[in-house]
């Protein structure tokens, strides 16, 4: 007796492998959930997308990129009201910082 497969469609497909990347959830999980088999479709899927997941090193590198950029706004902030220039009163100053900080802050707990 021939096995039946459960053929998905490319929608389904890019749906599952989105929610692989985008959460936490495990291909054992998603194979249970929507009830299909195989142990490499969502790594095929994943290429037939051409998506990947990120490593930590990757990661880690784009955080540390974002963060560089935020440093260096701040830092022209800075620039900006210590030569005279005020283009920015204290509060939009202030403000901006604070949002840069919090930003950064947001980044490292990620």
């Amino acid at each position: 007796m021939k096995r039946q497969v459960n053929k998905l469609t490319d929608e389904v497909q890019f749906q599952i492998v989105q929610e692989y990347l985008n959460t936490s959830t495990t291909q054992k999980e998603l194979k249970e959930k929507y009830n299909f088999r195989g142990n490499n479709n969502i790594n095929y899927w994943m290429r037939k997308f051409g998506l990947s997941k990120l490593s930590e090193e990757q990661i880690e590198l784009h955080q540390a990129i974002r963060i560089t950029v935020l440093i260096k706004s701040v830092n022209k902030f800075q620039d900006d009201t210590s030569c005279g220039e005020k283009k920015y009163t204290n509060i939009t100053l202030k403000t901006n910082l604070l949002e840069s900080i919090i930003l950064i802050i947001s980044l490292l707990i990620i």
